[in-house]
């Protein structure tokens, strides 16, 4: 676990890099951020509107690896809604029970 770790630098991080890349249409942050929520327990769930989701996913994952490390990936290719594709992502430098939804 990283007592240095701040859950809103990693958000910035990874906003820069959606709107570095052409293939995110739109994004925002949902769960207990969107619902006013959050506490020291929860997770990070970000909503991405894309035609090309693998590019946005491929990006995303080059600033988690680069910047906290990926030690886990589960990936759901048939979510809720047609066209839907969610993955959960366990990074090595954040604290242990923190993971980031990406949709």
């Amino acid at each position: 676990m990283s007592t240095l770790f701040q859950r809103d630098q990693l958000v910035k991080k990874l906003k820069l890099a959606l709107i570095s890349t052409a293939e995110a249409d739109a994004a925002w942050l949902g769960g207990s951020r969107a619902t006013g929520t959050e506490d020291a327990y929860s997770d990070t769930d970000m909503v991405v509107v894309s035609l090309n989701p693998e590019a946005v996913f491929q990006q995303v994952e080059e600033v988690l690896q680069r910047e906290y490390g990926i030690e886990r990936i589960w990936s759901l290719q048939r979510g809720l809604w047609k066209n839907f594709v969610q993955k959960f992502y366990i990074l090595s430098n954040t604290p242990d029970f923190y993971y980031i939804v990406y949709l």
